[in-house]
């Protein structure tokens, strides 16, 4: 069973879980809509057009669990952001 924020005493306790193994594996999408999933995983702010776009891919693929949305708003993030550059500053 996925928990709620209201099992958790602080926002970031939930924010937490909510990148765990535990969540991603268990949070269905089925019947939730972007921007509810996007609340609820607590992806952020500036990614909700990310989500709107994974899911409907994720729905063709049939692949409607948490996890599968993290994937697919990591793949539009990288694909959309200077992440090589993000990752040279970062090493040095």
């Amino acid at each position: 069973m996925v928990k709620t924020r209201n099992d958790f005493p602080s926002e970031d306790d939930y924010y937490k879980y909510t990148r765990s193994l535990e969540f991603l594996l268990n949070y269905s999408l089925e019947g939730k809509t972007a921007k509810q999933i996007h609340e609820e995983m607590r992806i952020d702010q500036e990614w909700l057009h990310y989500v709107e776009k994974g899911l409907e891919v994720l729905k063709k693929e049939g692949q409607m669990k948490g996890i599968d949305m993290i994937r697919m708003v990591d793949i539009y993030v990288m694909e959309d952001e200077d992440y090589e550059g993000w990752l040279e500053n970062f090493n040095k």
